[in-house]
């Protein structure tokens, strides 16, 4: 985008499966959309997957080195292009996350608030909770082999790189993570009889706020457990557990990455991290990403950028979209390992 400009636009043609489409993009301050073939999407989210995509950038680097939202980030773009029920799972659960906030934000101000509907939105996100841990756990088990053997064959097998889920959610939960929903639910101290059908709910299925349900006693038993999470809650003033608090470990030979990794094994697991991305979402959808190498060869020495033009090329990538600041360099690493049509801007 042009310094002073006020929009830009992007079109693209994709062929798959025989079939080719027209996408056109464009952004301006406070609004952006989509079409296909002329036609808007009724919701961004409708795109997302539908052209699978991944990107490897310098700031990628930023996995390690920022918080956990970065790393939650990456989890979400692979699963939302594998599958579009893990979007609208995600997507529920932020809105849900929204409207807890700003209840526990006013009770936290007035020290007063709607005790009721916070109970009704912590059980609301509940089933949320279990569903999308569940898939991000069984992401990092399937990223684990996928990368560590991305890493080893660019690395030459000198370090041993590891990758760990870490929930943000209490732990009898997640020790209870291959046990009945209702099971959990015990775990948590959350009553699965608490069924919201009969409250009033908007489009979305959020509860509005300021509807109080009435419990029986034998309907609703409060916890200790749970009383105690949401007491804490309100004292704080933010919702403490659920998966926006999740997060992954990244290791290498044992010991955290960041402090004790060089620049050039840090660019290393972030790529075979990323490679890993693109080979999962390739085996859910059937479709090869477009793979886009951004300045990748940065703090990566001559057997390591072999190692990765290696690993690329024996991939069946339909395209791989690569930027350099040197052309000259870009083609003699490529010699002899990948047909390239070379564009200078």
């Amino acid at each position: 985008m042009r310094f002073g400009a006020s929009y830009l636009w992007v079109d693209g043609q994709f062929d798959r499966a025989g079939q080719t489409f027209r996408i056109h993009g464009a952004w301006r301050p406070g609004e952006k959309g989509f079409r296909c073939d002329g036609k808007a999407y009724g919701r961004l989210s409708d795109h997302v997957g539908r052209f699978p995509a991944v990107m490897i950038a310098p700031i990628d680097i930023n996995l390690i080195h920022e918080g956990g939202e970065q790393r939650r980030r990456l989890m979400d773009l692979t699963l939302s292009q594998e599958d579009p029920n893990y979007l609208e799972d995600l997507s529920r659960y932020n809105r849900l996350l929204r409207q807890k906030q700003a209840v526990l934000r006013g009770w936290q101000t007035t020290g007063r608030g709607d005790k009721h509907l916070l109970r009704v939105l912590t059980d609301q996100m509940h089933p949320l909770n279990l569903c999308i841990s569940r898939r991000r756990r069984q992401w990092t088990a399937q990223m684990t082999t996928l990368f560590a053997d991305n890493y080893r064959h660019i690395s030459g097998g000198h370090e041993v790189p590891s990758l760990e889920y870490r929930p943000g959610w209490p732990l009898e939960a997640e020790q209870t993570a291959s046990a009945s929903t209702s099971e959990i639910s015990a775990a948590l101290g959350i009553s699965n009889s608490h069924k919201d059908a009969n409250l009033p709910q908007n489009e979305e299925g959020i509860v509005q706020p300021g509807i109080n349900k009435t419990y029986n006693d034998d309907e609703a038993p409060e916890p200790i457990k749970m009383e105690q999470m949401l007491q804490q809650e309100k004292s704080s003033g933010r919702c403490l557990w659920g998966i926006h608090r999740d997060d992954l470990q990244f290791c290498l030979d044992g010991h955290p990455l960041r402090p004790h990794a060089s620049q050039g094994q840090q660019k290393t697991y972030v790529i075979s991290l990323k490679l890993a991305q693109a080979e999962l979402i390739r085996q859910a959808t059937g479709t090869q990403p477009i793979l886009l190498l951004d300045d990748v060869f940065e703090k990566l020495d001559e057997q390591r950028v072999a190692a990765l033009l290696d690993r690329v090329s024996a991939e069946p990538y339909h395209q791989i979209l690569l930027t350099h600041t040197e052309q000259d360099r870009v083609r003699a690493m490529l010699s002899g390992n990948i047909d390239a049509d070379y564009i200078a801007l």
